[in-house]
């Protein structure tokens, strides 16, 4: 099973893990930039893929300052969808609660990160990304080393996840740039 915990893995769109649904989402002229040309991972890489037999994914996303019952609703969705592989982004609120619920409930998890793989935004979650890794679990960004969080990258994200699922769930969100992003899918 490919898994790196340390280092992360290239993986260049013509890989065999590169995921194949990127190919229905995203326009390959390399002019427009929409796709990415490659992903860099950390964790077991055949998470990227399909295989036969494949766990559905189910992305849950939403606000970095939820309330108690959001924060509650993101975690008990996780923990119930920890029989499929959980997307998120890593970050604070709603995203964490979701990773941790999938955790909880022994599933694997996704975290699809705006940052290069040689830092973890935000730090508050360095904990978080390493339970993902040592649970079986992959972190993906399509930002190289060194790159840091920023509006654009943190936003660039959210395509991604709503690409790699099979299911979109949000949880008390501004849904501008998000439904922006799945308008951009369909």
């Amino acid at each position: 099973m490919p898994l790196s915990i340390d280092t992360p893995v290239r993986v260049h769109y013509n890989s065999p893990f590169y995921p194949e649904e990127f190919f229905n989402c995203f326009d390959y002229d390399l002019t427009k930039g929409d796709a990415p040309v490659e992903l860099y991972t950390l964790g077991d890489l055949q998470l990227l893929r399909r295989a036969p037999g494949f766990q559905q994914r189910v992305a849950i996303i939403g606000s970095r300052k939820p309330d108690e019952q959001g924060l509650n609703v993101a975690y008990r969705l996780g923990k119930y969808h920890s029989s499929e592989i959980v997307v998120s982004g890593l970050a604070l609120g709603i995203d964490t609660a979701a990773h941790r619920g999938c955790l909880d409930g022994g599933g694997r998890t996704v975290a699809v990160v705006g940052t290069g793989l040689d830092r973890v935004h935000p730090k508050e979650n360095t904990d978080l990304q390493s339970d993902i890794i040592a649970r079986g679990g992959l972190i993906v960004s399509e930002q190289p080393p060194v790159t840091k969080a920023s509006p654009r990258t943190l936003i660039a994200r959210t395509r991604l996840q709503m690409a790699m699922a099979d299911k979109v769930i949000v949880v008390q969100c501004c849904l501008l740039y998000t439904s922006d992003a799945a308008d951009d899918l369909i």
